[in-house]
């Protein structure tokens, strides 16, 4: 008996070892995540700890980007680190490394490639970390994303535009640049509008302005030096100024539309010196994601995929003429400049806990 005791005792300090080996605890004391990851599972009460890797926090965007995240977290029980990589593929990554060595929750990432950062990632996702980008898609399967409905929006823009020209004359579209994920999308996007609508018109070679605005004046001033441009479409609001100096040195009149929905935007909106603005705002974006990613943690949001919502910013004049031509479909939102200068700052109001 007591020989069988002894060999029954071995065998169980055997299986203990083998269990050990598989994931339970190290040698450290610390949980070993299993080899694919597993996220983070969290409850309402459980503060969530989010390191945010930005491009660049000296960029007005990400700055009123941090303005409504850190609005989100006070909101929905998170706490956000922020950080910026000075556009630099290689600061992301080591920041996302040293958030797997500070054991957050979270990563939230606008990578600067989104092919690029995935090794990082995924080392992250295997430590235990959520892994969520912010609206550069990046295509892996353990990485949730929030992103604009670029495409979609920039399509019916090119079809406005179109047909606001009649369908004729000379179109350009200024870019962000080419390979970034939202500066492709909404290139695609408004091109196609046109080109799959109005056969006549000629649409101009996109001009990559890199989101400067003065890059975008130099760029436009010598296309209207050596065209006539009947009307232009730019994707964000910042260069869409640049141009419009641009347009008010020559002797043409270009019809402008436009894409961020900032204040000041909405303003030219409604003067009618900006046709159509798209409004996303970086405020609205940031508190959005933030917003997302608690609930991703906590079971509630499980789509790869989760879009921004956006509304098209137009005065009376045009949402008439939209009308007036079957522009309008159920799908769109439609704000009227005061409408969605309120909204711009009122993400609360809009994404918040209701009372």
């Amino acid at each position: 008996m007591k020989g069988k005791a002894i060999s029954i005792l071995l065998t169980l300090a055997m299986a203990m070892t083998l269990l050990a080996g598989c994931g339970g605890t190290d040698t450290t004391g610390e949980s070993s995540a299993s080899s694919e990851g597993s996220g983070t599972t969290k409850t309402a009460d459980d503060k969530i700890t989010i390191g945010c890797v930005m491009m660049n926090l000296s960029n007005v965007f990400y700055v009123n980007a941090m303005e409504g995240g850190n609005a989100a977290a006070e909101d929905w029980n998170a706490e956000c680190v922020w950080k910026g990589a000075d556009s630099k593929l290689e600061e992301q990554i080591a920041l996302v490394e040293n958030f797997i060595q500070q054991g957050v929750d979270v990563i939230w990432i606008d990578p600067m490639d989104a092919e690029g950062i995935i090794p990082v990632l995924e080392k992250a996702h295997k430590a235990g970390i959520t892994c969520v980008s912010f609206g550069n898609f990046v295509n892996a399967d353990f990485v949730q994303c929030i992103v604009y409905d670029d495409y979609n929006n920039m399509y019916k823009m090119g079809e406005i535009a179109g047909k606001y020209i009649g369908g004729k004359g000379t179109v350009a579209n200024f870019i962000g640049s080419p390979g970034n994920y939202v500066s492709d999308n909404r290139e695609a996007g408004f091109a196609d509008g046109i080109t799959e609508n109005y056969p006549d018109i000629n649409l101009l070679p996109s001009q990559p302005a890199n989101w400067d605005s003065a890059l975008g004046n130099n760029q436009l001033s010598a296309l209207l030096a050596a065209n006539e441009i009947n009307a232009l479409f730019c994707m964000n609001d910042n260069v869409t100024y640049g141009l419009l100096e641009a347009i008010e040195a020559s002797d043409q009149d270009t019809i402008v539309f436009s894409n961020d929905g900032d204040k000041e935007a909405c303003e030219l909106v409604k003067s009618g010196k900006i046709q159509v603005d798209c409004l996303t705002g970086a405020k609205r974006a940031g508190y959005y994601g933030i917003k997302t990613i608690t609930q991703i943690v906590r079971g509630e949001v499980t789509e790869q995929k989760n879009y921004l919502p956006s509304h098209f910013v137009m005065n009376d004049d045009m949402r008439k003429f939209c009308e007036e031509n079957g522009l309008i479909d159920e799908e769109m939102s439609i704000m009227t400049p005061d409408e969605a200068i309120a909204c711009y700052d009122g993400y609360r109001e809009e994404f918040g806990p209701k009372k």
